[in-house]
Parts: structure tokens; C-alpha cells; sequence
């Protein structure tokens, strides 16, 4: 079934070119490529060893039986126009767009021709394609669309070693706002720690290096034993003198980073209630600490 599948890639930037590595390595044929730079196609070419260089978009597309639109979310309706206006037969053809936030609507353009659509999104971090490439392993992708792309797609995900999640397309948006926290936002928080740590001599470098193992057991831990299990420090023990202590030196030291333990204080003692770890008097009076010190 694999085997017979062609892909083509519009927007041959890091997701791009990370998938036409993975399915070509699972059997895929990668046929055109193309990216807003030529010279950014010609390295995504380069690296999967596979598929054809494109200078335009409708090119790229040649005879392919899945066309994956790789841009960034904001260019995606002008790609489907440009596309839609081609002259390109898309009959028997499916498109995806790998936007983890819009959903397929945005490719109704081409359904119109006869083009099955649907939304395939990795949920991956993407830094560079050959850093991705080496820790790929049981990724998640989050799929809509009609019946035949949500089978197809549902089918690449499962060659590329993963697991394919269907989800409606009107829960795309808090979909990715939950993976938006989960990954981006875990970035800011490691580094309003790092910035505290700054403030009392402790440089990002040592800073990262003796913050990772700390980072590292808290996935594992997650993984291993479960989100409640993973949850340790002064608001699963009540500890109010630690927790009244934190707030008077970020008050006096870093605004921002207070403002945030407060919210993010709230929220840890809501879960540690949920799974039993707080009493609901601990709890009121965590949640009366964070808002007496809101001002």
C-alpha cells in the first residue's frame, strides 16, 4: 500500500524536508520540491537524497498522489489559490497542510476540483531536520479531513512508526494551544528560572547544565509514574513559609516572574487537590496566599 503512494512537498522548510526524509526512508517516493527560497529547496533535496528541485509550486506537484503544504499557517490560502488556479488536474489527488492550529476548511479550494483534504500534524519539535530525524520515535499526528485523507493519513502515520490521532477540526485551535504550553511555553518557564538565577550570579550555561537532570526526572517521572505522581515541591506539601518566602523575593526581584509563580501556583494547587495530595484546607489557603500577595 505504501509502495504506490508519491509525495510531493510545497514549503520545503524544516517539517518539510524532515517528512520527506522519514517516508522516503518508509518506502515513500518524494517526487517535487519547492520553498519560497531556491536555495532552501535545493538543501531539503540535498538531504533526503530524493525528489525533484521546483521553482514554482504548481511544479511541484507533477504527478503526485499526496501533496503536503509544509508553509507557515499564514501563506497556506495563497499556496491553495495559486494552486487551485493551475490548471493542475487534482482528481484521485490529496492535500495536507500540517498546521497543527487551522483546520482543512483552509484547502476547500482544491476540494472543489476534486482533491481529497485533510490535515496532518506531527506533534514534534522541529529545530533542524537532521537533529529531528535522530530522536524520531513514536510521534504523535493529529489528522481531520474527509474520509478518504483521514485514511491515508492515518496510514502514513502509522509507516512513520507514530500513531495518527483524529480529532474534529473545530478543536484544532485548543489542540494546539495545549501543545503550544506543553512545548513552547515549557521553554519560557526554563528560562524566567534562568533569568532568577541570574540575578544571584549563576550564568545561563551553569544555569542550563545544572537545571537539565532536575528537567530530565521530572519528564521521566511523568512518563513512568503519571502527571500527579510527577508533582513534588512546597505546594504538594503545604508548605506555606517556603511558598510566602518565594513570593516576597520575585516581588522585590522580578515582577514578571512573580506574577506568573502566582498564576502558575494556583493551577499546582488544583491539580495536587484534584489528586489528593492537598486537602482542600491546604488548598484555600495556598490560594489565599497567592491572591493576597496579587498586589
Amino acid at each position: 500500500m505504501v509502495g504506490r503512494y508519491k509525495v510531493s512537498i510545497i514549503g520545503a522548510g524544516r517539517v518539510g524536508t524532515t517528512l520527506a526524509y522519514l517516508l522516503k526512508q518508509k518506502g515513500y517516493s518524494v517526487g517535487g520540491m519547492s520553498c519560497s527560497s531556491e536555495e532552501a529547496a535545493r538543501r531539503a533535496v540535498e538531504f533526503v537524497s530524493a525528489g525533484i528541485l521546483c521553482r514554482d509550486n504548481a511544479e511541484a506537484v507533477g504527478d503526485s498522489d499526496i501533496i503536503l503544504i509544509t508553509t507557515p499557517d499564514q501563506a497556506i490560502s495563497a499556496v491553495v489559490r495559486q494552486l487551485r488556479n493551475a490548471g493542475i488536474d487534482w482528481k484521485g489527488r490529496i492535500a495536507y497542510h500540517c498546521s497543527g492550529c487551522l483546520s482543512s476548511d483552509i484547502l476547500s479550494p482544491l476540494a472543489e476540483v476534486g482533491c481529497a483534504i485533510g490535515s496532518f500534524h506531527p506533534l514534534h519539535t522541529f529545530p533542524q531536520p537532521a537533529h529531528t530525524v535522530a530522536r524520531w520515535k513514536g510521534c504523535h499526528f493529529f489528522i481531520e479531513g474527509d474520509a478518504r485523507a483521514r485514511q491515508v493519513a492515518l496510514e502514513m502515520a502509522e509507516s512513520l512508526g507514530g500513531r495518527g490521532v483524529i480529532i474534529s477540526p473545530r478543536h484544532k485551535p485548543l489542540y494546539h494551544a495545549g501543545a503550544t504550553i506543553a512545548s513552547n511555553y515549557l521553554v519560557s518557564l526554563i528560562w524566567l528560572s534562568l533569568l532568577l538565577w541570574e540575578k544571584i550570579g549563576i550564568s545561563l550555561s551553569e544555569g542550563v547544565s545544572a537545571l537539565m537532570p532536575l528537567i530530565r526526572g521530572t519528564f521521566e517521572d511523568i512518563e513512568k509514574l503519571g502527571v500527579a505522581s510527577g508533582l513534588t515541591g512546597p505546594v504538594v506539601r503545604g508548605d506555606l513559609t517556603t511558598i510566602e518566602a518565594h513570593l516576597q523575593a520575585m516581588r522585590e526581584a522580578d515582577k514578571m516572574a512573580w506574577q506568573v509563580y502566582r498564576k502558575l501556583g494556583a493551577i499546582t494547587a488544583e491539580l495536587a487537590s484534584r489528586n489528593g495530595l492537598l486537602t482542600s484546607r491546604q488548598k484555600d489557603e495556598l490560594l489565599r496566599i497567592m491572591q493576597a500577595n496579587a498586589s
